[in-house]
């Protein structure tokens, strides 16, 4: 193995193990607004991050595929789960009803079945290619129609999330933003990573670069908790109603602070 390996692996260990602290952190603030959502999302981030190592250190090709459809739990749950904890962290989910927000489940539920039958119809990968790099296993199959569909909903998904998070920016109090930055810069990195290694312009071959974004998404979202307060100082009372009341308006968080 050599160093770029060991460095590849090295930072899926250690977006771990800052998922891990996401996952603690959010689930003592799980009355937060977004919080309970961005916990499953570090946890399907996990999924992918382990289910990654063990498909590029395995030997056996039929473990292999079998972790790799293990992955698609968190590969088509982390879309829907981050553009719904953008609909909560911004306060939009009011201009939503929630069975229209459930609908958004659908296509990842059915694509996880499909991911889990491919034997039988080839909609996602039509022929499956393992190769070695050095001592790397990289899983490049040839992609279905239905591969396709997902990459589309899953961009909407993600996009849609990034408009919400922008918009807020845009319109939050300047004690925020740094919040909200820090939020978009993190939507868009792993986007940009996927999309560069599902059209094939990467310039390593067969190996996914979402997974290192994801791990270098999460470092950055502890360092919103420990420096930005992320999930502690929440985007309250942000609408121009409340900015232009006359009377005394007094905030409190979760804590009571």
């Amino acid at each position: 193995m050599n160093l770029a390996q060991i460095t590849f692996l090295s930072g899926l260990v250690f977006g771990v193990f800052c998922t891990l602290i996401i996952q603690v952190y959010t689930y003592r603030r799980r009355s937060n607004p977004g919080a309970r959502t961005l916990f499953l999302l570090a946890l399907a981030n996990m999924v992918w991050l382990v289910g990654y190592g063990l498909e590029l250190t395995t030997s056996d090709n039929t473990f292999l595929v079998m972790v790799a459809k293990i992955e698609y739990i968190g590969i088509l749950s982390i879309p829907p789960l981050w553009l719904l904890f953008a609909i909560y962290f911004t306060d939009a989910h009011r201009q939503f009803d929630e069975r229209i927000l459930i609908l958004l489940w659908v296509l990842p539920i059915s694509s996880l079945i499909i991911v889990w039958t491919n034997e039988y119809h080839l909609l996602v990968w039509r022929v499956i290619n393992i190769t070695k790099d050095g001592q790397f296993s990289l899983f490049a199959p040839t992609y279905g129609p239905w591969f396709w569909a997902v990459i589309g909903y899953s961009y909407l998904c993600t996009i849609s999330s990034i408009v919400l998070l922008a918009r807020a920016l845009w319109r939050s109090p300047p004690v925020y933003r740094p919040q909200m930055a820090l939020l978009v810069a993190v939507a868009m990195l792993p986007t940009f990573s996927n999309f560069v290694s599902v059209v094939d312009i990467s310039p390593w071959a067969n190996l996914d670069l979402t997974p290192i974004t994801l791990a270098t998404a999460a470092v950055m979202m502890t360092y919103g908790f420990s420096r930005l307060r992320l999930l502690d100082l929440v985007p309250i009372a942000r609408d121009a109603i409340i900015e232009r009341m006359y009377d005394a308006v007094l905030v409190l968080d979760a804590q009571n602070r």
